[in-house]
């Protein structure tokens, strides 16, 4: 997942500390006094532009955000204990991300998804002498967003379906005062781009449908599946997948195959740019195609994204 899970452990860090794996450095007491931060501005792009054939220019292409790099240098005591601590974390770690924390002044607790992917931490005469080693560790993350901690993961069951409405909604419906078919609930993006969200689906429940409503559209995804009373269906609205577990199981198998044709993968639109809602407040509505109340749930995992 892009952010850190739902109830992670958030660590109460001084500005400009980090905490990774357990190992929490960068504080003034702290053994290792960080020198430099790297990488916590706008990372690289990838440029989609092509040189014009046997002219000047280029053609303008598609400019994205790549990965982000975040390199932090410091002066370690390299005492035995010491070592062995910071040699516990920085083990390559396959394909697996785990949360970077970072205290910033003004914000808080912020996080990124990352691997150690580089660390240099030569021995020299000064080392030699007095154990201090000045080391670099550079940590690689595939999604180039900060998310504001913790994650928030708000949640809205289904009411009483009442008759007289069908989904997806395409105009503005007050949902104050009488039973409606649809359970709504706001995920609010404070940060400048787009969240990618984790909708977690309980059953029992037909044909699950989520929109979100503040969005240019209102887009919508929904699941031709019928779930029964413990399943669970998870959407990664980042990698355009859902995977169902029956109930009582760990094993999943992927459902996307079942997304109804008009859906469309949305996102939790941020506060205050382009391409944004007022205050990044993101209205979602969960309905499905029962004719009777069901028990069945939506949860909205996310987390305010920033590039800064």
């Amino acid at each position: 997942m892009p952010f850190p899970s739902l109830g992670a452990t958030v660590p109460t860090l001084a500005p400009f500390q980090f905490s990774f794996l357990g190992y929490t450095f960068g504080g003034l007491a702290d053994p290792m006094q960080i020198q430099k931060i790297e990488g916590l501005d706008v990372g690289s792009v990838r440029s989609g532009d092509a040189g014009r054939a046997r002219d000047a220019g280029r053609f303008v292409g598609l400019d994205l955000l790549d990965g982000r790099d975040i390199t932090i240098t410091a002066d370690v005591l390299l005492t035995l204990a010491n070592w062995q601590r910071l040699a516990a974390v920085i083990l390559p770690g396959g394909i697996v991300e785990s949360p970077l924390w970072f205290g910033l002044p003004g914000w808080g607790t912020m996080a990124c998804m990352a691997r150690v992917r580089k660390h240099s931490a030569p021995i020299d005469i000064q080392s030699a002498l007095s154990t201090l080693t000045n080391i670099t560790i550079q940590f690689s993350a595939s999604d180039p967003r900060l998310y504001l901690a913790p994650t928030l993961g708000p949640s809205v069951g289904l009411p009483n379906p009442t008759a007289g409405f069908s989904f997806p909604l395409r105009f503005n419906l007050g949902f104050g005062g009488g039973a409606s078919s649809v359970g709504v609930l706001q995920a609010v993006n404070t940060g400048n781009i787009e969240s990618r969200p984790l909708l977690l689906v309980t059953g029992p429940c037909t044909t699950p449908t989520i929109q979100n409503q503040s969005a240019p559209g209102a887009p919508y995804v929904s699941f031709a599946v019928t779930m029964a009373a413990g399943d669970t269906m998870l959407i990664d609205t980042d990698m355009h997948t859902a995977t169902y577990y029956v109930a009582g199981t760990t094993i999943g198998a992927p459902r996307a195959a079942f997304l109804q044709p008009g859906s469309s993968w949305w996102t939790l639109l941020p506060a205050g740019v382009a391409n944004s809602v007022p205050g990044g407040v993101n209205t979602i509505a969960f309905s499905s195609q029962d004719q009777t109340q069901v028990a069945g749930t939506l949860q909205v995992q996310y987390a305010s994204a920033w590039i800064l």
